[in-house]
């Protein structure tokens, strides 16, 4: 992406047992989009987070269950580089927050399997000019 410019809409998924099965945004379900340096711990200062808005209900593992709620974000990061993408979700109103990767599991986060965004300078290169 280009430095300056939001990234397109970025999706993420949660799934909360008994919250967010059904109709409508589960209750108490917080999500935010975050980006940081890659390799680096997402709860830590480095990280930047803004907060998602609920889009729609989703399907889990059977087809019309709508078991998953949906949130969707934009980025605009302020300095170029390549950075670590992820999702974290609060059941508590963010008192506290589970982050998330893209494995789709219950195992923790890894950086592994994080998003990745790359922000070039608006003429293409990485220098800034």
């Amino acid at each position: 992406m280009v430095l300056g410019r939001s990234t397109e809409i970025i999706y993420g998924r949660v799934h909360l047992v008994g919250v967010t099965p059904g109709v409508g945004q589960g209750a108490g379900i917080r999500g935010e989009l975050g980006f940081g340096p890659q390799g680096g711990d997402p709860a830590g200062a480095s990280w930047h987070w803004v907060v998602a808005a609920y889009n729609v209900d989703a399907d889990g593992l059977v087809p019309g269950d709508l078991a998953n709620d949906e949130y969707m974000a934009t980025l605009t990061p302020a300095a170029l580089g390549t950075y670590d993408v992820a999702y974290r979700f609060s059941a508590d109103n963010g008192l506290s927050y589970k982050i998330c990767d893209r494995d789709g599991s219950d195992n923790g986060y890894s950086s592994a399997q994080a998003g990745t965004l790359v922000v070039v300078a608006p003429d293409g290169g990485t220098d800034g000019g």
